[in-house]
């Protein structure tokens, strides 16, 4: 248990000749219950801005995320940024200290999903067996919907299929029709997919796959609308380190 506040003493409220006003702790108190609701896993806990370490593959990445915490502007800012590159270059760490800076100096809500996890919530909710204990499609993404930036995590990760393309629409449909900004990072090229009536059988497997064929058409479209797209290259950190 912490100790109390030694301003208040732990009763939230200070007193004054004209009354009692909030004490300072219960902002504090706040802004980390509004860093703990964006819901970043504990490997990913020490993002920040000021703990990603630049490197000339990853500067104008760096001057973008700082950028756009300055111009954010709650309820008006309508574009995001689409993190594309190879992996370990800090595509996540950026993504979440953007998303936590934000939270901490603009007081904004935010949130988190890796579309992995949002896939097997989103599966066992069409489970009937288990339609009295599980949540509703809704009420998985109503936290992401009613948050003012989203941070889409490993977006084209998860293998695709009918299913995945349907849930895509659906999630990118709600945040793209009401302006909604995210934040998203993909470790595929950030190209539309391939034209399968030109591309004949060996063309298509000589070729890397790319974002644009793993979430289609449509969804990569509005992306590109959505988002402005910053590529990352260089080393993976976690392998140097």
């Amino acid at each position: 248990m912490s100790d109390p506040c030694p301003q208040c003493g732990g009763l939230g409220l200070l007193k004054s000749p004209r009354g009692s006003y909030p004490c300072s702790c219960q902002f504090q108190k706040e802004q980390l219950a509004r860093v703990n609701r964006i819901g970043i896993p504990a490997k990913f806990a020490h993002c920040t801005l000021e703990s990603y370490i630049t490197g000339s593959h990853s500067l104008a990445a760096m001057q973008m995320a700082r950028r756009y915490v300055d111009e954010f502007i709650p309820g008006q800012t309508k574009t995001g940024i689409l993190y594309y590159g190879s992996v370990g270059v800090g595509k996540t760490h950026l993504g979440i200290g953007i998303l936590r800076q934000l939270v901490e100096e603009k007081g904004i809500e935010a949130r988190m999903v890796d579309l992995r996890d949002l896939f097997d919530q989103l599966r066992a909710s069409y489970d009937d067996r288990n339609q009295y204990t599980q949540e509703s499609q809704a009420q998985i993404l109503a936290s992401l919907l009613k948050a003012d930036l989203v941070l889409i995590d490993e977006l084209g990760a998860a293998k695709p299929t009918d299913w995945i393309f349907e849930t895509l629409e659906l999630l990118i449909g709600k945040l793209y029709n009401p302006a909604k900004p995210v934040i998203v990072t993909t470790n595929f090229r950030n190209a539309q997919p391939g034209d399968p009536y030109q591309d004949n059988e060996y063309k298509r497997a000589a070729r890397p796959e790319n974002l644009g064929d793993r979430i289609g058409r449509r969804m990569w479209s509005r992306l590109q609308q959505m988002c402005k797209p910053i590529e990352i290259d260089g080393p993976d950190w976690r392998q140097k380190k």
